[in-house]
């Protein structure tokens, strides 16, 4: 299963509540918060059973965590859906939560918050006489959703003149509507009917109930659907024969003899609009820390630190600046120089060097202006990720096919956000030669702090491994930064 761009899915149709006389046990998946999805958000009874959705929370650290919960109504756009409040978890301890859906109601949860947080949840169903049985539900990640073109099987399927049906579901992780095609084969790889091609919302989730039946099978077993969409998706088939304890969730097949990683991807490029967020913890900590900078009479903003600022180490390995650019003021350009030193490759798959951001207390606000990553492998590559398109909402990248980058190396890199030109543009020199120079289009152009909360900010380094692929370029060493913002 593969990875896509921070994920929001739209929640299931009413008839995935499992509406069965007993439910069957799945193994628990706990998942650290970040962001997580709960397939299920129920509070709803269908026929004369209470589906409830129980969600437990659990704070590794040491120091109070917050998190919110976004319940995302049946056949709603997550977009449009409104997070709840802060959420404390006290250190090392753990809270449940048992109204994660309004009354009468079923969809699905989105869980953000601090990586300190871990997350289960698990289905329970109440009949008149009491509990009739539950069911662990897989808290959903980025890890868990196939990028865009890729092909994912569901196998072991089946359909029974006893009632056993198999009910396959696409949900549709990207801003942007979704064409899918799916294909059903009998165990000997003989199709079933033709390809059903599919229009998916943004954001949204398509179920088809009794699915070969659909197709016209009335008996088969041992099938399986193939499910390819050309945006990220996340798909999965649903094994029950209601009125029974029999239920099975079939999650995409692996794939023997390759690695399960995003940077095995053809492309051997991570998304756009995915540049790792810092660990909230790190990022308060770095917070604390004052630059020298001076904000002139026209808005005009310096900064300069001399010397080394950050020699990233396993406990160590990020930095953070918040820019005190003038509130309000919309910064027609702005500029970083810094020196970086390189020590070993820490992997072949990417090494977050920086990002250029607008912070937000909601996420969906954040703004990314550039983000700085180095592959380790297949040429070295240098990447800048540039946010999302304000016109498609798609992640988009500009990147060089090889880099000059090798280790043990010192470079000079100088990074251009000019938004009356609309461009971004990346130099770097080796032994005071211009050894590459990679520009592009930029994607947003409103480059302006707007206050407390949302101000711009530079981050250095990574907190932490992101999403198994992103890594902190550890043992490397950044010095001498320079930064300006001129206003428009």
């Amino acid at each position: 299963m593969r990875r896509a761009n921070p994920i929001c899915l739209t929640p299931l149709r009413r008839t995935l509540l499992l509406g069965a006389v007993a439910l069957g046990v799945l193994l628990p998946l706990p998942a650290l918060a970040g962001d997580a999805l709960i397939p299920i958000a129920s509070n709803q009874t269908v026929g004369d059973t209470l589906y409830v959705t129980k969600l437990w929370v659990t704070n590794q650290g040491g120091s109070a965590r917050r998190f919110t919960t976004t319940f995302i109504a049946v056949e709603a756009l997550g977009t449009q859906a409104t997070p709840s409040g802060q959420i404390t978890v006290a250190p090392r301890s753990t809270i449940l939560l048992t109204n994660v859906a309004p009354m009468g109601q079923a969809g699905m949860l989105l869980v953000s918050g601090a990586p300190q947080l871990v997350v289960s949840a698990r289905l329970e169903a109440f009949g008149q006489g009491g509990a009739l049985g539950l069911a662990n539900l897989q808290a959903v990640t980025g890890r868990q959703v196939s990028v865009a073109d890729a092909t994912v099987v569901l196998q072991g399927l089946a359909r029974q003149a006893d009632g056993l049906v198999t009910s396959i579901h696409v949900a549709n992780a990207a801003e942007q509507a979704a064409t899918c095609v799916l294909k059903a084969f009998r165990k000997n790889g003989q199709q079933i009917a033709q390809n059903m091609t599919i229009t998916n919302k943004a954001l949204s989730l398509r179920s088809f109930e009794d699915a070969f039946s659909v197709l016209g099978e009335t008996e088969l077993s041992d099938a399986r659907f193939t499910v390819s969409c050309n945006k990220p998706f996340y798909a999965f088939a649903r094994v029950q024969k209601p009125g029974t304890a029999e239920l099975e969730v079939v999650s995409p097949s692996a794939t023997v003899g390759r690695a399960a990683s995003l940077a095995s991807l053809d492309t051997d490029l991570p998304q756009g609009d995915a540049y790792p967020e810092p660990d909230e913890s790190a990022l308060d900590a770095a917070s604390t820390e004052l630059a020298p900078s001076d904000v002139a009479a026209d808005g005009t903003f310096t900064m300069n630190i001399s010397g080394e600022f950050l020699r990233a180490r396993p406990v160590s390995s990020f930095k953070h600046y918040t820019l005190a650019l003038r509130p309000g003021l919309e910064y027609g350009k702005a500029e970083v120089e810094f020196d970086l030193e390189l020590g070993k490759w820490r992997t072949p798959l990417f090494h977050g060097i920086m990002g250029f951001k607008r912070s937000d207390p909601d996420r969906r606000q954040r703004v990314l202006y550039t983000g700085l990553i180095l592959r380790g492998s297949n040429g070295f590559k240098t990447i800048l990720d540039i946010g999302k398109d304000p016109r498609t909402g798609e992640g988009e990248l500009v990147k060089s096919n090889t880099g000059p980058w090798r280790e043990r190396a010192k470079y000079h890199l100088k990074y251009t956000y000019d938004t009356v030109a609309r461009r971004v543009t990346l130099q770097v020199w080796h032994a005071a030669q211009l050894v590459q120079t990679l520009a592009g289009e930029i994607n947003n152009r409103d480059l302006r702090s707007l206050g407390e909360g949302r101000q711009v900010t530079l981050d250095f380094g990574m907190t932490g491994v992101a999403d198994g692929a992103y890594f902190p370029p550890v043992g490397w060493v950044y010095s001498n930064l320079k930064v300006t913002a001129t206003p428009k």
